[in-house]
């Protein structure tokens, strides 16, 4: 069990960690249920980036996340953390967060993926995409679905199709890593 604040509207799990907006809606609270059930405090992440408005959404998987250098480097599959506003969306590695703070140093502020979109309605994580094994994020903002390359941080594709905003994702995987299902307010799924 975790002490929270009254109520939680944005939580998250990918089976071994937990994520959840904390009561002011601009920090999140991380904790790893396993391997060790319990046994540590929560993290609390912020993020400049966010602390303008509410967060809106956050997803928790795991993913090949590097940089916006133009020649990345593979960090290799690892946790990621991914919360969202309407100014912003932000990536934080979890396996980086537990190392400064095993450290006693501050916790690192999480990479912008993504900004000026609009507000975002929901997050997808992709953990691989295919033969190629490439990350992807699926960033639902308004009518359009926009998808972030993690590896690079690259906006690669602007999904558009629904008639209303769209209120949530899932990548299809294992089965079909390179299928995305989008669902919104006017009642569709694409």
């Amino acid at each position: 069990d975790v002490e929270t604040g009254p109520s939680i509207n944005l939580l998250d799990t990918d089976g071994e960690s937990l994520v959840w907006a904390e009561e002011d809606f601009v920090t999140l609270s991380l904790i790893q249920v396993l391997p060790r059930p319990g046994s540590t405090h929560p993290l609390r992440l912020y993020s400049h980036c966010l602390r303008q408005a509410p967060l809106t959404a956050v997803c928790v998987g795991s993913g090949r996340l590097g940089s916006s250098d133009p020649r990345p480097q593979d960090f290799g599959l690892q946790p990621v953390v991914v919360a969202a506003n309407k100014y912003a969306v932000v990536v934080w590695r979890v396996r980086e967060l537990h190392a400064a703070m095993s450290r006693g140093e501050p916790l690192p502020e999480g990479m912008p993926a993504l900004t000026g979109m609009g507000p975002v309605d929901a997050l997808a994580l992709s953990s691989s995409h295919g033969a190629s094994n490439v990350n992807m994020l699926a960033i639902c903002a308004g009518t359009c679905v926009h998808v972030v390359e993690l590896l690079t941080l690259k906006h690669v594709y602007r999904l558009e199709g629904h008639a209303a905003p769209v209120t949530c994702a899932a990548f299809c995987e294992p089965h079909a890593p390179h299928w995305l299902v989008t669902a919104g307010e006017d009642r569709c799924v694409i």
